[in-house]
């Protein structure tokens, strides 16, 4: 008698690969035959409803519900009825509106108008506005104790001190030129009154008020103002 031989585990590992294709064929060509189309096997959804049938009905119309089954169901979004409406949306940011941008305007605003110049008149002379300096303020009198070794009645300039009233001052001409006109607060009412002198202690950023007397110089003491600057126009402006 002839003894049968032992598969080895190549054999048998092809022997139930054939077994499992043998039976998953017969399964789908019973469900061929049950359903008439193969795509009915994966649907999973009814074409007519959204919600999945409820398995615990046993009627015989709940038995039947995989007839309505398809593919489509998966595929395509739920129809919705008139009583409830589903609607299908993209979610979106909530985040507000960019603001608008405003219109360009054409026009464009008219540039600020330059301050108008002042001008001053002196001895038939135009004068016109320069610039304005702080100044520490002294003041003198055509008195020898204030212009010694000089006799007072003569400023630098070779005018007299009498000049526009006596209403004068000394000044670095380095700094302001002689014959401008200075304003000075608190000076003859802080008219433009000429540079028609300088003198030894006045230099920089210093200016000497001619006053009628030695007491009256010494009552106006010292002071720290802004002057106004005054330079003679040209024959061109």
């Amino acid at each position: 008698m002839r003894r049968s031989r032992r598969l080895n585990s190549s054999e048998r590992w092809e022997l139930g690969l054939f077994m499992a294709m043998l039976i998953s064929g017969f399964l789908c060509f019973a469900a061929i035959v049950r359903y008439g189309d193969m795509p009915q096997l994966l649907a999973f959804g009814r074409a007519d409803t959204p919600s999945a049938p409820d398995r615990s009905d046993s009627s015989p119309s709940a038995s039947n519900d995989l007839d309505h089954l398809s593919l489509s169901s998966i595929l395509t979004p739920p129809v919705a009825s008139d009583a409830s409406k589903i609607e299908w949306k993209s979610l979106t940011l909530n985040t507000p509106a960019p603001p608008a941008i405003p219109a360009i305007v054409k026009q464009l605003a008219p540039k600020p108008k330059k301050a108008a110049v002042e001008f001053k008149t002196f001895k038939g002379e135009k004068y016109k506005y320069v610039r304005t300096l702080r100044l520490r303020v002294t003041a003198y009198a055509p008195d020898a104790r204030c212009c010694w070794p000089f006799d007072g009645t003569t400023t630098a300039s070779g005018l007299s001190v009498k000049t526009n009233r006596g209403r004068l001052v000394a000044a670095d001409t380095r700094l302001i030129p002689m014959h401008s006109l200075v304003s000075v607060p608190g000076y003859d009412g802080g008219a433009a009154v000429p540079v028609l002198d300088r003198g030894g202690a006045i230099k920089g950023h210093r200016l000497d008020v001619l006053l009628p007397t030695f007491e009256q110089a010494k009552e106006w003491g010292s002071r720290v103002v802004d002057v106004k600057i005054y330079e003679v126009v040209d024959g061109r402006e």
